[in-house]
């Protein structure tokens, strides 16, 4: 880079210096400034020192880092108590909190104790004595030296100008949560009573853990006495949702008894041992003097409408209040009643200064006419941005060309919005009134009424409600109605909609399904007329799929697990069931209905089948219209014995029929069979029950090739027989096979079968566990390959998954294989060669450095023993005092000269013997 013109960097300096001192200051306030850019701005010129000093040094802002491993505060108190004229700390008006606590894994993180001299101990006590710190902290300061969290109720003492603090994202561990298996780093921490790691482990963990909370809320109950809290007026924290806090309710009581706090900005999870009353008689005596309330309290504790009561009672000067309460208990997240009663409890306290537009509970609040409204909140959001959008649209034409994304035409933004999620497409549509109406569509055109764990995978996660948002959008949906219903496009129901609920506060789902009533509604009344496909899932109802059920004989057990266990008989269903089973049978001839009249092409149905339930699924497919179906997914389980492996074949089978003899003209484009795995074992069943087996399994095969419009087939695990392989018809373009233990006749069946017009195959086989070994196929008749994934295994010389040389083949015979195939391909190869070869060089180092250490060790023996024999046996020189000194750098000097010229050439000659050797050494 070229160096800078002297007259360019002088007029540039005029320049700056030419800025009025309004400017200049807030040039200088900058926070990405450090104390050395100040330092050093001043040392520039009399007009930036004399801003700084005027305007900045004054009012200094001071970054606490907690357990920072050069301990800068530590340091920082140290220059405080031996130069207490210079009144450094006067300068702070603003602290916030960082936390940097220690990582076991990494000794990087692991923070020295401290330690004080014996004057600066002596002035600390009698600060302790003055300002009554709690023993704790006293101990923690003077002796413990190792969190540093304890050194801020000291330092409030030396910042009297105190304004605003930020005690951050609290994070009370001393050392991240690994237990005792991190012995080094638990030695790090030990005491000075010299105690075993685990011990001191444990005494941290019940210390930290306990009731007692952080050191600065601990001291707050002499808070007057603090110079730094008595003209504190912004006070912020906040503690990671999901995480049980110590942090509790409970800390704001102090906090909102300071004598000059006007904004507490609060966030924290509180635990259910909370909720009783009288832990919210605070016992605050007078008014709070806060004027800004902003709240978020989850968990199972402090949300309840008591505690905002109490804390309501506290105050009489707010101007503007905003909270935020849920019930939260693992997975569980609910927003809850109540929210009325509070804001009209904080009208009530606060009549003088707070006015209704300024309160917001969970987003709600009051409107022009005195009104609750619950959705007030975002109605003002919006509200102002449309205010903002017309003000700049009165001022006239502006010379800015619009935004390129406004410009798009419709029907290409349509095909941009669906892969955003649904809060980035609502803010797309408050950001400008020309993305409204394609975004309102868009976020009513998919709904997924499923389970919450079964959303986190689902492959439109993005664009679904989540868990939180059914009873709002229930309330929203009876208050303003749902005529955006019409864009609806993509419905995809989980079968748990149709089970009864119990109402209780641990029943998530009991708002999605009055919500889906409600969809189900607007369905029969044909609200839905862009509605184009319905994706169905039959047999479980949310409830009676068990993970147990290839464990354990669970026929006895129908109510619990609800499965046919291992026997052929199918349970007698519960009255709950017969509703679940009813309400399925109801929305499904509602579909049926909808679709009819519509042609192929404007509709879709999509069935997942549980086969392994007691349900008779088969039955329900009389009440969908098949002519539309073009996705089936059948979900079994692995079968214990041979009767139940052709009970269930028989229904997969009887399935599939029903599907192929719907129409002849039936749409079915992706099939999905899963986990329909039998052991056989050859002694225990009959060879008659066998053969039956296999007649059922050419059944199933000549269904599948019926199939003439199926473009998808996922076969996932072996069906029944780990030797059979479902073979697709010839239209199929995209094949997946998954499992384990793939036996070599099913090998050579694949290598027989032509696969025509097959483009995208994927084999993910587990590791053979069986002693066979798979033979090396010699040829296959697969030609017309776009795309291939496999198991990593597969690039393996001794792959225990795949035939050895089975990428070969597949490249060698499918010539259509895209470039960035054959590039995963290569990437995957080259992977393999380097592991197979790199293993081998430490063996390597290690043979060449024996070379080299026995030639130097010979080399020195030699010269040491010739130079000191001359010496003490020839008698050719004098022992000195120096004498063995001298003869070792002789000798050091000989044998690098002699590697030089001599050892360096026959090394050379051995390192190449030892890499040539073991490199190409076989595996």
């Amino acid at each position: 880079m070229a160096a800078q013109n002297p007259t360019d960097a002088t007029r540039t300096y005029a320049s700056i210096c030419a800025l009025p001192n309004e400017i200049l200051t807030q040039i200088f306030r900058n926070k990405s400034l450090s104390n050395k850019d100040l330092t050093n701005a001043q040392l520039a010129c009399r007009l930036f020192k004399d801003n700084i000093q005027s305007f900045i040094t004054s009012n200094r802002h001071y970054i606490f880092r907690v357990d920072e491993v050069s301990q800068p505060t530590w340091k920082l108190i140290r220059h405080l108590i031996n130069n207490p004229e210079l009144n450094s700390g006067h300068q702070i008006v603003s602290i916030t909190v960082e936390w940097h606590r220690r990582i076991a894994k990494s000794e990087d993180t692991w923070t020295k104790p401290w330690f004080w001299t014996d004057a600066e101990q002596s002035k600390l006590e009698s600060l302790f004595y003055k300002y009554r710190l709690t023993d704790e902290t006293r101990l923690n300061i003077l002796h413990h030296g190792r969190n540093s969290e304890s050194l801020l109720p000291l330092l409030l003492y030396f910042t009297p100008n105190l304004k605003f603090l930020d005690l951050g994202n609290i994070d009370g561990h001393i050392l991240d949560d690994t237990g005792v298996k991190c012995t080094q780093s638990l030695e790090a921490l030990s005491s000075y009573w010299n105690r075993s790691p685990q011990r001191e482990y444990l005494d941290e963990r019940e210390t930290l853990q306990s009731e007692e909370i952080l050191f600065f809320f601990d001291n707050l109950e002499h808070s007057g006495s603090l110079p730094a809290l008595r003209g504190l007026r912004y006070f912020s924290m906040e503690y990671e949702d999901g995480i049980d806090s110590r942090y509790s309710e409970t800390t704001l009581r102090p906090i909102l008894g300071l004598p000059s706090i006007e904004s507490i900005q609060a966030s924290f999870t509180t635990k259910g041992e909370y909720r009783d009353g009288s832990k919210y008689n605070f016992g605050v005596e007078g008014t709070s003097s806060v004027k800004f309330l902003g709240l978020s309290v989850s968990g199972t504790g402090g949300h309840s409408q008591e505690y905002f009561f109490s804390l309501a009672k506290l105050t009489g000067n707010l101007s503007h209040v905003n909270i935020s309460r849920k019930y939260k208990s693992g997975e569980i997240t609910r927003t809850l009643e109540g929210d009325e009663e509070i804001a009209r409890t904080f009208l009530q306290y606060n009549r003088a200064t707070l006015q209704s537009s300024k309160i917001f509970i969970n987003g709600g609040g009051f409107n022009d006419d005195g009104k609750y409204d619950g959705d007030a909140k975002r109605r003002k959001m919006v509200f102002e941005r449309q205010r903002l959008f017309e003000l700049n649209r009165c001022r006239g034409p502006s010379s800015r060309p619009p935004s390129p994304f406004i410009a798009l035409k419709p029907l290409l933004l349509s095909h941009i919005i669906p892969h955003l999620s649904r809060t980035d497409i609502y803010n797309l549509m408050l950001s400008c009134k020309a993305l409204k109406d394609i975004c309102q569509r868009n976020l009513w055109s998919i709904f997924l009424f499923h389970k919450a764990e079964n959303i986190k995978t689902h492959p439109l996660k993005e664009r679904c409600l989540n868990i939180n948002n059914w009873a709002e959008l229930e309330k929203r949906i009876e208050k303003y109605g749902i005529e955006d219903i019409e864009n609806l496009e993509t419905l995809d129901i989980g079968d748990e909609v149709f089970v009864l609920s119990d109402g209780g506060i641990y029943d998530t789902t009991v708002n999605k399904k009055r919500v889906f009533t409600i969809f189900s509604d607007q369905l029969r009344n044909g609200s839905t007329p862009n509605l184009k496909l319905v994706s169905i899932q039959l047999g479980c109802y949310g409830v009676h799929c068990s993970p147990f059920d290839s464990f354990f004989d669970t026929s006895s057990f129908p109510s619990m697990f609800g499965g046919s266990g291992f026997s052929s008989r199918l349970p007698s269903a519960t009255p709950s069931d017969n509703a679940a089973e009813n309400a399925c049978k109801e929305f499904l001839t509602l579909i049926k209905n909808y679709s009819g009249p519509l042609l192929p092409s404007k509709f879709s149905l999509h069935l997942t089948i549980n086969i392994r339930s007691q349900y008779n699924s088969e039955a329900l497919l009389a009440y969908c219209d098949l002519t539309k179906l073009t996705k089936l997914q059948l979900i079994g389980k692995r079968c214990r014995n041979l009767t139940d492996a052709t009970s269930q074949l028989d229904r997969l089978v009887k399935i599939l029929s029903i599907v192929s003899s719907s129409s002849p003209n039936q749409q079915l484009k992706s099939l999905e069979i899963e986990a329909f795995e039998y052991q056989n074992d050859a002694d225990a069943e009959s060879p008659e029950n066998s053969e039956g087996l296999q007649e059922k399994l050419e059944v199933l095969q000549s269904l599948v090739f019926g199939l003439t419009k199926l473009r998808k087939l996922k076969v996932e695990g072996s069906i029944f027989d780990p030797s059979f392989i479902l073979l697709p018809p010839s239209n199929v373009k995209s094949l997946s096979y998954s499992g384990r233990n793939t036996p070599p006749i099913w090998w050579e069946k694949f290598s027989k079968y032509p696969f025509t017009g097959l483009e995208d195959l994927t084999l993910i086989f587990g590791y053979r566990t069986s002693d066979i070994k798979l033979p090396a196929l010699q040829n296959i008749q697969l030609s017309s390959l776009r795309e291939i994934t496999v198991s990593e295994d597969a690039y393996n010389k001794y792959s225990g998954s795949h035939p050895p040389g089975f990428i070969n083949l597949i490249i060698n015979t499918n010539a259509g294989l895209s470039p960035r195939c054959l590039q995963t391909i290569a990437d995957k190869k080259a992977d393999r060669c380097n592991y197979y070869i790199s293993w081998r060089i430490p063996k390597i180092v290690e043979l060449c450095g024996g070379e080299l250490e026995g030639m130097l060790k010979t080399a020195v023996a030699g010269y040491a023993k010739k130079l000191i024999d001359e010496v003490t046996v020839e008698k050719k020189g004098v022992l000195n005092e120096g004498f063995d000194e001298e003869v070792e750098d002789k000798v050091a000097g000989l044998v690098a000269e002699e590697f030089e010229k001599v050892i360096v050439g026959i090394f050379a000659e051995k390192c190449k013997e030892i890499v040539r050797g073991r490199l190409q050494l076989s595996d």
